[in-house]
């Protein structure tokens, strides 16, 4: 720790401009894939660097993945930052979306929106995700998804 505070200003500056260079980097690789997922026309709101919980039946605990979330025209589509994981909730088999601060019986520590859907097997299930503006998310999927 002692190194990097002593470090001049001209470096110090070079690792924090490159820091946001690999961020904006990241924002830019997480938009491409959503463009090349879905036209731009099929896109209602997107938001990057969302924390997604993962879904409900498939889990005994919450887990925490980083990734790009869009309300799509037909659903909810959600992709990972890193290791290709993808999430979709098709519109049709959403039935409420709320906040919670419990997922999969275990607290969070923070609210985040959650979304009640029907699943493959015809199941009641969940996906929580921390999303940037969560107001303005709770509400256009509620007008989009659920014409509230």
């Amino acid at each position: 720790m002692n190194t990097i505070v002593n470090l001049p200003p001209a470096v110090l500056g070079i690792v924090i401009f490159g820091i946001v260079l690999l961020m904006a980097l990241i924002r830019y690789l997480e938009s491409q894939h959503l463009s090349r997922k879905y036209p731009e026309d099929q896109i209602i709101l997107a938001s990057f660097g969302v924390t997604w919980f993962g879904q409900e039946s498939k889990l005994e605990k919450p887990i925490r993945k980083t990734g790009a979330i869009a309300l799509v025209r037909d659903g909810v589509y959600y992709h990972s930052r890193f290791g290709g994981l993808e999430a979709f909730i098709p519109k049709n088999s959403i039935k409420t979306i709320g906040t919670t601060d419990f997922f999969c019986d275990k607290p969070l520590n923070d609210t985040v929106i959650q979304i009640s859907f029907k699943n493959e097997k015809g199941d009641l299930d969940r996906m929580a995700f921390r999303i940037p503006s969560p107001a303005k998310w709770i509400l256009m999927l509620q007008k989009t998804l659920l014409n509230k």
